[in-house]
């Protein structure tokens, strides 16, 4: 199932860099040290094609513990804040 949802990740991200470190493979690029530029996160069947926003928030908090601010700017896709422990901010 892991291989299924590695494949669906990779074609659905088609020929942008993925950031893959670890046990992360995430559609994600540091712009500096300090700015990373991501695709949306997202839950459910979504997640197993798209940044899953567990895997997301267990990846900020490993790398980033509590130095981290994610800006929404996807207005028609809208998050809890609380899944980022109030770290996040939704635009416009």
């Amino acid at each position: 199932m892991e291989d299924i949802k590695i494949f669906a990740r990779r074609l659905v991200s088609q020929n942008k860099n993925r950031y893959k470190y670890g046990k992360y493979d995430l559609d994600l690029s540091y712009i500096t040290d300090d700015i990373i530029a991501m695709g949306l996160p997202a839950s459910g069947i979504e997640g197993n094609y798209r940044n899953n926003i567990i895997e997301v928030v267990n990846f900020l908090q490993e790398r980033h513990k509590d130095k981290f601010k994610v800006f929404n700017l996807c207005s028609e896709k809208l998050y809890d804040p609380v899944m980022f422990d109030g770290f996040m901010a939704n635009f416009p």
